[in-house]
């Protein structure tokens, strides 16, 4: 669905940003 695409979108980014 899209809701668990732009979910999974999300939180790739949020790890990629957030991981030190």
């Amino acid at each position: 669905s899209q809701l668990a695409t732009f979910c999974q979108k999300f939180t790739q980014s949020f790890l990629a940003t957030h991981s030190v």
